[in-house]
């Protein structure tokens, strides 16, 4: 794997599981990563910090996803994360109470970019960074077989995507579109954004 060594003195962040590499951190690049590629981020010396996704255009160059070497980032890896950010998100919601709120919360989650809202039986992501754009399909994979939505709609409009030299993205991914509103049950709390994105899709 191609190896992203950091200036003396930067691992500190990486160590303490910040998500972000900034650009101005990193002292040499072993090897030609295309944007997206997994790299293994490590000190000075070249000892082992965390594994992440590269992108030369942003200048957060490397976003990490794992800080154990043992890990193999597959496809399973992504399958696994997903479902554990959605077990996490449902321990201290009131599921009898509210059918919709955020299933995963990107850097929350170790899964910097990526934001999925549920909104009754339907679904609306956000793919924020290049490294998650390009596993969209992986993602949206796991999304079907851990949950069954009826739809899945993308709406990854914001600024956050140019600045990682992607343009805006939206439309149905998966499924169907509703077409009858439905009000969203939810426990005092503001009915989440992919409720408005729904709404405004119906229109």
């Amino acid at each position: 794997m191609i190896q992203v060594n950091l200036a003396k003195g930067k691992e500190k962040p990486v160590k303490h599981h910040h998500s972000w590499v900034f650009s101005g951190a990193i002292a040499k690049v072993i090897g030609q990563p295309a944007n997206g590629d997994l790299v293994s981020v490590n000190d000075f010396n070249g000892q082992f910090l965390a594994y992440g996704y590269y992108n030369q255009a942003s200048k957060i160059t490397v976003r990490l996803l794992a800080w154990s070497e043992t890990e193999i980032i597959d496809e399973q890896w992504w399958f696994q994360k997903t479902v554990k950010s959605i077990e996490r998100r449902k321990e201290g919601i009131d599921l009898n109470a509210t059918d919709s709120y955020r299933l995963i919360f990107s850097e929350a989650d170790e899964l910097p970019g990526l934001i999925v809202d549920k909104y009754q039986d339907y679904l609306v992501c956000q793919f924020l960074t290049l490294g998650i754009d390009q596993r969209k399909q992986i993602i949206i994979d796991a999304l079907i077989k851990i949950l069954n939505p009826k739809g899945i709609f993308e709406r990854s409009d914001a600024s956050a995507r140019i600045l990682e030299g992607l343009s805006v993205s939206s439309g149905l991914l998966y499924g169907s579109i509703p077409t009858v509103r439905r009000p969203a049950r939810k426990e005092n709390q503001r009915t989440p954004e992919s409720a408005g994105i729904l709404r405004r899709i119906q229109r």
